[in-house]
């Protein structure tokens, strides 16, 4: 199948579009800590969620990713969904190894690199709905 030109994926507005989902769920993700962080020191939740919390917040951060980077997309909604999600967690492991920390590669790299992936894949198919196919009327003879 030869595609024409307009199928064809642009790699740049790819990597531009997964840059910016990425940046939307960076910040989003930011908040969600915060919010959770001044929950837990009010004592109105439990210092024991915290490792769920960040996790739930990676996994929503990623989803808003996902979804940003598949609706500037357009086409190709679950590979920019999953790109989104890659560039997502680039980012979260660039600002983990700039913060000064104990090292990038601790015990919920893994989980949050899941996360990342699924939630960026789960943004994608967000937005793969609403387009229907034409149907094609059959010709009498």
């Amino acid at each position: 199948m030869i595609k024409t030109e307009e199928e064809r994926v642009s790699y740049s507005g790819l990597l531009i579009s997964s840059a910016m989902g990425g940046a939307v769920g960076t910040v989003l993700s930011i908040i969600l800590l915060f919010v959770f962080a001044f929950l837990i020191s009010e004592g109105k939740l439990p210092e024991s969620l915290s490792e769920p919390l960040v996790v739930a917040a990676a996994f929503v951060g990623a989803t808003a990713s996902g979804v940003a980077s598949a609706k500037r997309q357009g086409r190709g909604v679950v590979v920019s969904g999953i790109c989104g999600g890659i560039a997502y967690m680039i980012i979260i492991l660039l600002v983990t190894a700039l913060g000064g920390s104990g090292g990038v590669f601790g015990p919920m790299t893994l989980k949050l690199v899941i996360c990342a992936v699924a939630g960026g894949a789960f943004g994608g198919t967000l937005c793969s709905g609403g387009k229907k196919k034409k149907r094609r009327r059959r010709r009498k003879r």
